[in-house]
């Protein structure tokens, strides 16, 4: 079958974001006095941080403020992707294929939306970028498909028509039950995923030939 879409996830995929992530949560936890383990916050992968937030400190007894510690994660994270954040090998290549093959691309994370925004400005390729849905717009972040099914909705392209690519389990349960083809892309987490349709270590080993008919 050939796609006609292809949705991307951010942290992981587009960029090196995981390690960001937990430097802003830890930031704000150790605020809070929370000494919260790693492995704890990896679990919680592919939530929003309003989700994150609110079932770490349930987890601790503590009481507080959700907006307002939402709001301080979000700046700390702002300011460490606008510092630190670089594209993945061969991101702008590929997308610049997908689009000279006139396929769309939408961009889905549970990271807010003027993140996404910044940084895909900051790597050059917000102009291959259709459609972004951030963490902002879902109640629910992966593994529910709710940010995927906004995607796809925005791009007027039926699920089983679109691959996705995404670093995580639950991006890729969440694909999967919308009946996309899933891609695990392992440059960052080189955790393989079961689940996944197929997986790479570079997008170069991606062949549009094959997933949509583009040379």
């Amino acid at each position: 079958m050939r796609y006609r879409g292809a949705i991307f996830d951010f942290d992981g995929v587009i960029t090196d974001g995981i390690p960001l992530h937990d430097e802003a949560y830890s930031e704000v936890f150790r605020a809070l006095a929370l000494a919260v383990p790693l492995d704890l916050l990896h679990t919680k992968i592919g939530m929003t941080p309003r989700e994150v937030i609110a079932d770490i400190c349930r987890a601790f007894h503590r009481s507080i403020h959700l907006e307002e510690v939402v709001a301080q994660h979000h700046d700390i994270l702002r300011e460490l992707y606008a510092a630190k954040a670089k594209p993945a090998p061969h991101l702008q290549e590929f997308m610049d294929r997908l689009h000279t093959a006139h396929v769309p691309i939408g961009v889905a994370s549970s990271t807010s939306s003027d993140i996404l925004q910044l940084i895909l400005e900051k790597f050059g390729i917000r102009k291959y970028v259709s459609v972004i849905i951030g963490g902002e717009a879902i109640t629910k972040g992966k593994p529910d498909p709710e940010m995927l099914t906004c995607a796809l909705q925005k791009l007027s392209i039926p699920g089983q028509e679109v691959f996705a690519i995404d670093d995580a389990r639950s991006g890729i349960i969440a694909a999967k039950a919308l009946s996309m083809y899933t891609i695990a892309y392992l440059q960052y987490s080189r955790k393989p995923i079961s689940e996944s349709d197929a997986s790479v270590m570079d997008f170069d080993e991606i062949d549009l030939a094959v997933l949509c008919g583009a040379g």
